[in-house]
């Protein structure tokens, strides 16, 4: 599980479905969740957390998309499976994993300090509230 420290920027109601900005590093995130709890509000720190399954990276352009989240990232580090593989992503926020098909790592031709887009759906990231005064 990806887990990266963050605070609460703004929070965006309609009902019990909250939009919420997030700032990790220099990285804004925005997420997609349902009925926020009442202590999370502007300017409390949180943890973002994310399945490396849920990380898609792109090595070219990718114009315009419906995912929320799109920043840069540089691999780190790359461990090739027969079937999956998992490379390390360090960007502004920290380090993050994708899990993907050793297919896909091939095709790409993705390998240590290859630059990549990473992505996240807004509704894939959880927040948890962080203690860490």
């Amino acid at each position: 599980m990806n887990r990266l420290p963050a605070f609460i920027t703004a929070i965006t109601r309609n009902d019990v479905l909250c939009f919420v900005e997030t700032q990790a590093g220099n990285i804004p995130f925005g997420l997609l969740l349902f009925d926020l709890k009442p202590e999370l509000r502007e300017g409390s720190k949180v943890w973002l957390l994310f399945k490396e399954s849920e990380v898609a990276v792109a090595t070219g352009p990718c114009g315009t998309t419906s995912f929320s989240n799109v920043f840069n990232a540089r691999v780190s580090a790359v461990k090739q499976g027969v079937i999956l593989s998992q490379i390390t992503l360090a960007c502004a926020a920290g380090e993050m994993d994708s899990l993907f098909s050793t297919r896909a790592l091939e095709r790409m031709k993705l390998e240590t300090g290859t630059t990549v887009q990473v992505m996240i759906k807004a509704s894939q990231i959880a927040l948890e509230a962080r203690h860490d005064d």
